[in-house]
C-alpha cells in the first residue's frame, strides 16, 4: 500500500517518545501499515529516532499550568489541521477538552496506569477525574480488565501490557551460585525488605553463596537507605550490587547473569491491577521468578511451576528464595520462554491493536 493510502494515525502522550514503550511498541510494529505522527512533550532527554515515525515535540517551559495548556492546544491544532483518520491518546488531564472540539473524530481514550500516589485523597481526586474524562469518549481502552474494573468503565477494549525478551537465547539457571535480579524503579516499592530478605535467608539456610543485583533508582533516598543497610550487616557483605539506572538496552549483560526474577510490587489497592512489565520480561528470558501476590501476578503465575508467588515482606522473600533453589535444577529456560510468547509486543500489537483500530475505523 502507498503512503498516501495507508491510514493515519495520530498517538498522543505527555511523554516523550521513548520513555513509554508501550506506545513506541505500538508504532513500531504498526510503521509499515499506517502514517505514523506521535505527539507529546520535550522532556530534554535523549530524542529517539525511529523510521517511518513523525514525531513532534512540545516545549515543557513555562509553569505547571501553562505547560499543561500548552500541550493540550499542541493536540488541538494536531487534530485540525492532520486529517487523521484516528486519534490514539494515552490520558492526560483535560484530553476531554478536545474530544469535545472535535466530536466527529474518531478517537481512543487509552489508560495506561491509574494514580499510585500513596496519598488516598490524591488518588481519589485523579482516578474520579479520569473516570469522568473517560466517560466522554466512545472508545476507551485500558491495560488490564482490573484497571477497567476499578475505573467503572462498563465497555472498553482491552490492551494489555506487552515485552520483548532481553535475552534472546535463554541460559540455564544454576543451583550452586544462586545470582538474583531486580530491575524497577525503586520510588514506593519497598524494595529494601528483598535485601532483608536475603539476608534472613543466609542467616537461616547457611547459605552465602547468594547475590543481589538492584538495577534502579528513585527520586527519594531508597537506593541509599539499600546501600546503609548492607553496610550495617556484615552477612550482606559482597552481597548485593546496585549499579543505579541502566538504559534498557544495556539490560542484557544483568539477564544474562541472572538465575531468578524478582518482581516485588507492594501490596497494596493501587498497584494490585497494574501489569508488571520485568514479570514478562523475566518470563520471556527463560528466568523464573519470585513474585509479589499481586491481582496481575497471581493472574499471570498461577499456574506457574518456575515460579514463587509470596507475601510482600521479608521472610516470605527468603522462602521464595528457597522454593526457586529447589526448581531451579528443573528449569528448561528454553520452554518458559515459548510459555509466555503471546505477550511479546508483535502478538499484542496483532491481537489486541491493530483489531481494535480496525473496529473503530469501520
Amino acid at each position: 500500500m502507498s503512503l498516501n493510502m495507508r491510514p493515519r494515525i495520530l498517538f498522543f502522550s505527555y511523554h516523550q517518545f521513548g520513555l513509554l514503550v508501550d506506545t513506541v511498541k505500538y508504532c513500531e510494529h504498526l510503521r509499515g501499515t499506517y502514517n505514523i505522527t506521535y505527539l507529546g512533550w520535550d522532556y530534554g532527554k535523549p530524542k529517539l529516532e525511529l523510521e517511518g515515525v513523525a514525531v513532534k515535540y512540545v516545549s515543557r517551559s513555562g509553569s505547571l499550568f501553562r505547560r499543561n495548556v500548552n500541550l493540550l492546544k499542541a493536540l488541538n491544532h494536531e487534530v485540525e489541521t492532520g486529517k487523521y483518520d484516528i486519534v490514539f491518546l494515552h490520558y492526560t488531564r483535560g484530553v476531554s477538552i478536545v474530544r469535545l472540539l472535535h466530536p466527529k473524530q474518531r478517537m481512543i481514550f487509552d489508560v495506561r496506569t491509574l494514580s499510585v500516589d500513596p496519598n488516598r485523597l490524591k488518588r481519589k481526586t485523579y482516578n474520579t477525574v479520569l473516570k469522568v474524562e473517560g466517560g466522554l469518549f466512545r472508545n476507551r481502552s485500558v491495560i488490564s480488565e482490573g484497571v477497567g474494573t476499578q475505573i467503572g468503565f462498563k465497555n472498553y477494549h482491552l490492551l494489555p501490557l506487552g515485552a520483548d525478551p532481553i535475552l534472546t537465547a535463554p541460559v540455564a539457571g544454576q543451583t550452586d551460585r544462586l545470582r538474583l535480579l531486580y530491575v524497577g524503579t525503586l520510588l514506593n516499592r519497598d524494595v529494601i525488605k528483598c535485601v532483608q530478605g536475603l539476608k534472613h535467608y543466609i542467616e537461616m539456610t547457611g547459605d552465602s553463596n547468594v547475590e543481589l543485583t538492584i538495577v534502579g533508582d528513585s527520586s527519594g533516598n531508597e537506593r541509599q537507605d539499600i546501600l546503609d543497610y548492607v553496610d550495617r550487616h556484615p552477612s550482606l557483605a559482597g552481597k548485593v550490587t546496585c549499579p543505579g539506572r541502566v538504559p534498557h538496552q544495556q539490560l542484557g549483560r544483568y539477564f544474562l547473569n541472572a538465575d531468578i526474577g524478582v518482581s516485588f510490587i507492594p501490596m497494596t489497592r493501587w498497584y494490585n491491577f497494574q501489569p508488571p512489565t520485568k514479570t514478562f520480561e523475566y518470563l520471556l528470558s527463560g528466568i523464573p521468578v519470585i513474585a509479589t501476590k499481586t491481582y496481575e501476578n497471581v493472574n499471570l503465575l498461577k499456574f506457574e511451576h518456575m515460579s514463587a508467588l509470596i507475601e510482600d515482606n521479608s521472610a516470605d522473600f527468603s522462602r521464595g528464595i528457597s522454593e526457586l533453589k529447589i526448581k531451579l535444577p528443573h528449569l528448561n529456560a528454553q520452554a518458559l520462554k515459548e510459555r509466555y510468547e503471546g505477550y511479546s509486543w508483535q502478538n499484542i500489537v496483532d491481537r489486541y491493536f491493530s483489531k481494535m483500530i480496525d473496529s473503530v475505523i469501520i
